[in-house]
């Protein structure tokens, strides 16, 4: 016999499923919870502390900020960068936001006075760093020439998507 009282009590999510189970449908419930879990969502969240220089480009345009869907993580923001001692590391993403391994990601900044294609490196250890693409940009490899002080304007991080499983 279903309680209504219990259920009624219940997240939208949580009432399928026990409503299922008073049923007896057990493993169908434990299915939809299962589901609906893989597609559960989190609210933006500000992106955690800034390396050196790095801050949200203000006026009006989106700040850092991430959230989890599913298994899926997605980043947005318009940062820029300082000129004192600029680091290549962006901030580091906490434990259950970082991915299980590399990624690249294309991104758009402003660079040298014009619009450039910037490369984002995230890595499994949740650093997302600055990389290097047409030699233009900061970089700890010795292949690469840094930019100087004052060359980023702007860096749009909207692009990145990754799974952390």
């Amino acid at each position: 016999m279903v309680d209504n009282a219990h259920i009624a009590g219940l997240g939208r999510d949580d009432r399928r499923a026990e409503l299922l189970r008073a049923k007896g449908f057990d493993v169908l419930a434990d299915r939809v919870t299962e589901l609906e879990s893989d597609t559960a969502v989190t609210a933006w969240t500000a992106l955690p502390t800034y390396g050196a220089q790095w801050s949200n480009y203000g006026g009006g345009w989106s700040t850092g900020a991430y959230r989890k869907v599913g298994d899926e993580v997605q980043i947005r923001g318009l940062l820029q960068r300082g000129s004192a001692a600029p680091s290549a590391t962006i901030c580091t993403m906490p434990v259950g936001f970082r991915p299980v391994e590399n990624y690249l990601f294309p991104c758009m900044g402003y660079v040298f006075g014009a619009n450039q294609a910037l490369r984002i490196t995230v890595t499994a250890g949740g650093s997302l760093d600055l990389d290097t693409i047409n030699n233009v940009y900061y970089t700890l490899s010795p292949y690469y020439t840094p930019i100087g002080t004052n060359a980023i304007t702007y860096v749009d991080i909207s692009t990145i998507r990754y799974s952390t499983v």
